[in-house]
């Protein structure tokens, strides 16, 4: 299968430099590891929002023949005084309408945001934290109410939270590899993300996911 990979900071495969991150920490090799024999196009910019994130989706479609799309529409944009909530939502939307004008038949993935509380900049305010809540709940009970729009809802909120209800992640300390600023994980975290895609587009793996994706339609 052939994917397509959007998103922000936690998308990226190389520092703000260009430098490549180790092989173990690059989005693409983890999904390809996952999912044996696929392709991946990733296209991703630190600090982007699902705004700024246009532009992204246009270039992955313009010369790629995707079966799917993975969306992380990232928590850029959520702070208390950031985008309002239904800017954000109207702005996430339009990624997946996007997808679906140039060709109907990929299927679109959406991430939700992860945990955030105790980040710096906002991203662990109250406010913040409460629109992140709402939009996730949106999304994967009533998929933003464009069904049409979005195949799969990913919840990778509880796939990397530290515990259930802490609103915290639990792979951004630099103990578990992370940056240490509540936001921002690292291999371990993305492990995490990639392999909650995997069960939720694929089925919950059976001996592990590289099994059960490679004994589908997905290989």
């Amino acid at each position: 299968k052939v994917f397509g990979l959007v998103g922000a900071s936690n998308t990226v495969d190389a520092d703000p430099t260009g430098n490549k991150f180790q092989p173990s920490a690059r989005n693409v090799n983890i999904l390809q590891e996952l999912c044996p024999g696929s392709t991946v196009y990733l296209n991703a910019k630190v600090g982007a929002n699902p705004e700024s994130e246009a532009p992204l989706v246009e270039q992955t479609l313009a010369n790629n023949n995707l079966d799917y799309i993975i969306l992380d529409p990232s928590a850029n944009g959520q702070p208390e005084y950031g985008f309002t909530p239904e800017r954000y939502k109207a702005a996430a939307i339009n990624l997946a309408k996007m997808v679906k004008d140039k060709n109907k038949n990929i299927k679109v993935i959406m991430l939700t945001n992860t945990p955030t509380k105790g980040a710096a900049y906002g991203y662990g305010d109250p406010g913040t934290i409460q629109k992140i809540k709402i939009f996730n709940n949106d999304l994967l009970k009533n998929k933003l109410g464009r069904p049409d729009l979005i195949d799969y809802a990913v919840d990778t909120y509880s796939a990397i939270e530290s515990s259930p209800g802490s609103d915290t992640c639990g792979y951004c300390g630099t103990d578990k590899g992370g940056l240490g600023d509540g936001i921002h994980f690292w291999i371990s975290g993305r492990r995490k993300v990639m392999q909650a895609v995997m069960n939720t587009v694929f089925g919950s793996p059976v001996g592990g996911t590289s099994q059960a994706v490679s004994g589908s339609t997905a290989s």
